[in-house]
């Protein structure tokens, strides 16, 4: 009516469609820089273990520089030109976990560099997404990951390894399991021998990482050797793995359903028997 006040109109809390090439909010701004310093020294010390193992093919060195030093520019833009530039930046970092986790096997699980990478970028998504955001964005980083053991123990003098047979693949295979959100792969081996054998273990040192295709999906397997140690909760059958043997060596080689698993149990009792030491400072 004529005369009386208008009622101030409501703010669309959707917000209007952002146009391509309109200045970036707030949160793509914020991970821009740190994206670009982080991901030049991730990319040092990928090379560096890279370097140590002896070197790599180019092409593996050439998505190392790209993922280094090109990738943090390209999600700027991506973010910068994306009609919800936060969505794009939360996808951004997920792709962040992704890569990361996939120069995890390219290292041979190099222990250093692994952890620090597997820190910063669970540590960037629990700060910019929340528990939400760091729980998928570690499980997308241990996609395709998985650990196991070459578990041994000792009777009457002779080695005798330990294999389990899964009824869902039909296969003897040794204890392994894909990593959970957050873990490293030293504790998944531990944890997923425990659960499967019912068995306590002392791992040893690295065997050789396997790489293989499950249904077209890269996955990686790093092992430890590892010794049989009392206090398990002892086996039992169940759905996952529903048979376990104790067997001598050329046995249980024979027994594996995969050649593969037979050559980590020849590496594994051709190592030599090590003995973990801490060093403690001494202060006054």
């Amino acid at each position: 009516m004529h005369g009386m006040p208008t009622r101030p109109a409501v703010p669309d809390r959707t917000g209007p469609a952002r146009s391509p090439g309109a200045a970036a909010p707030a949160l793509p701004r914020r991970v821009y820089l740190p994206r670009v310093i982080g991901h030049a020294l991730g990319g040092l010390a990928v090379a560096a273990a890279l370097a140590q193992r002896g070197g790599a093919p180019p092409l593996v060195w050439i998505a190392l520089a790209l993922n280094a030093l090109a990738w943090p520019h390209l999600a700027w833009q991506w973010a910068r030109r994306a009609h919800n530039p936060q969505q794009a930046e939360r996808r951004s970092l997920l792709i962040d976990a992704v890569v990361g986790g996939l120069w995890l096997p390219a290292m041979a699980f190099n222990l250093l560099p692994s952890v620090l990478i597997a820190a910063m970028l669970a540590m960037n998504n629990l700060a910019i997404g929340g528990p939400r955001l760091f729980v998928l964005g570690s499980a997308l980083h241990g996609a395709g990951i998985a650990a196991g053991v070459v578990l041994l123990r000792e009777e009457s003098g002779l080695p005798l390894v330990c294999v389990l047979h899964r009824p869902r693949q039909n296969d003897w295979s040794l204890p392994k399991g894909k990593l959970d959100p957050g873990e490293n792969e030293i504790i998944a081996a531990r944890r997923e021998t425990i659960e499967e054998t019912g068995s306590d273990v002392v791992l040893g040192g690295p065997l050789a990482t396997q790489r293989y295709k499950v249904e077209n999906r890269p996955k990686s397997v790093h092992y430890w050797v590892g010794t049989e140690r009392p206090g398990g909760p002892g086996f039992t059958p169940n759905k996952e793995i529903d048979e376990l043997r104790w067997l001598p060596v050329a046995a249980a080689i024979d027994m594996l359903s995969y050649p593969r698993d037979g050559d980590l149990i020849r590496e594994a009792i051709g190592q030599p028997t090590t003995t973990p030491f801490i060093i403690l400072p001494h202060t006054e």
